[in-house]
């Protein structure tokens, strides 16, 4: 009966993402997917050597050492060339893996930590930063695979004591840090699920991505007197803006801006919860904060190349009083959680399975949001990341508070699918 369930909700993940990429596999090669395009020309040239080059773009030039990824994924350009040419039709046909992986992986996290997993993985296939990324060659689908891959893999293995498992989600791990340095970002993921699980040693396993990531920079080390990943830390610390006061402001405002506009459809993320009285409250007070905001933003832009128009305003205004919302809702519901522990008075409830999932999913959307904010963001695919946990908390608080019949949710959930 699973199995049947099973296959029915993967033919229609499989459906979903084929119907959203397919038609798109003839898309030039635009935006940053030159510059992979560049390393990958290069592997397979000189598959040992893979930056070795100069490279000229209308934001950099001179040494491809200056890229910030580490090149796996353009190896697997580099054999797809091999064998078909630079073909951009046959390059977008092979990167349709990685939206695949990425789609059934999220089905089965959401099947561990929610009811609904087909629906958690539909609002993730049919987001806008997802769509849009799915038909670009750069790196942000196929690390978000890897990623999801590996939480899939090593959270199964984990609960059933499977070694194998526990190996291919370590390894997974490994290839999403060589496909773009954030993969850095898993690894305590991966280490707060098995604390969680009371199995601690697990965590022996991510001496595996370890050891990866130890080894390429090693071996940059031997060709280029510097590790890659160092070099691109050391570029990011003395980057003059990158942690000042006003660009982590920036990029908390415009990753929760994404969060609200750029990933669930932003009118679905705000209808189920606003029909309860509390909820209206409180968004009416975020929408008052956001519109304070839109106003500010209205007065600084005259230092920028063009001022806000009004209706850019209003977006920025809702889409950024909708994130703001999600983390609220989030919030909410986890010191729901955090009120219980309490009155239970026993430091041991937290590792019973309902509170440690949620745990776990809450300290997943914060390590990847304060990275974008710190570290990283500032553009909507950093947003992919936060997706699968926001999905599973959004499908579980309509749960637990029941806003929709069963029927009634179906239906919802295929008007947001179709928006």
């Amino acid at each position: 009966m699973h199995f049947k369930k099973d296959s029915f909700n993967i033919l229609v993940i499989v459906f979903f993402v084929l119907f959203l990429t397919l038609p798109f596999v003839n898309k030039a090669v635009h935006i940053d997917d030159s510059y992979f395009l560049y390393i990958a020309k290069q592997v397979a040239k000189d598959p040992l050597h893979q930056y070795s080059f100069d490279l000229e773009g209308s934001t950099l030039s001179g040494s491809a050492t200056q890229l910030t990824d580490p090149p796996l994924v353009s190896y697997y350009m580099a054999l797809i060339m091999k064998i078909f040419g630079q073909n951009e039709n046959m390059l977008h046909t092979f990167f349709i893996i990685f939206p695949l992986a990425s789609a059934l992986s999220m089905y089965y996290i959401s099947k561990k930590f929610a009811k609904r997993p087909l629906f958690a993985a539909l609002f993730l296939i049919t987001s806008v930063v997802f769509v849009v990324m799915s038909h670009n060659l750069m790196f942000d689908i196929p690390f978000l695979a890897f990623f999801l891959l590996s939480v899939a893999f090593f959270v199964y293995g984990v609960d059933s004591n499977n070694k194998l498992r526990m190996i291919l989600g370590a390894v997974f791990c490994g290839f999403a840090y060589l496909t773009k340095y954030t993969g850095v970002i898993i690894f305590p993921v991966l280490a707060l699920y098995a604390i969680l699980r009371k199995k601690p040693k697990y965590m022996l396993y991510l001496a595996i991505p370890t050891g990866m990531g130890l080894l390429w920079n090693l071996y940059t080390y031997i060709i280029y007197g510097i590790s890659h990943n160092l070099q691109i830390f050391i570029w990011l610390l003395n980057s003059p803006h990158s942690f000042s006061s006003q660009a982590i402001i920036v990029r908390l405002v415009t990753n929760m801006t994404y969060i609200g506009g750029a990933t669930i459809f932003p009118l679905m993320l705000l209808y189920p919860f606003l029909r309860e009285r509390i909820n209206k409250l409180a968004y009416l007070l975020i929408a008052a904060f956001s519109l304070v905001a839109a106003i500010a933003l209205y007065y600084v832009s005259a230092n920028f190349s063009y001022r806000y128009s009004t209706v850019q305003l209003i977006l920025f205004a809702f889409f950024f009083s909708t994130g703001i919302f999600v983390f609220y809702l989030v919030a909410r519901h986890n010191f729901g959680m955090l009120a219980e522990l309490l009155k239970l008075k026993k430091i041991a409830n937290i590792f019973n399975e309902k509170y440690a999932d949620n745990i776990f999913l809450f300290s997943w959307i914060v390590i990847v949001f304060l990275l974008n904010t710190f570290f990283a963001g500032g553009a909507a695919r950093y947003a992919s990341y936060l997706i699968p946990p926001i999905a599973i908390f959004y499908f579980n608080i309509i749960d637990k508070y029941g806003f929709f019949s069963k029927n009634n949710l179906k239906n919802f959930v295929m008007l947001s699918v179709a928006l």
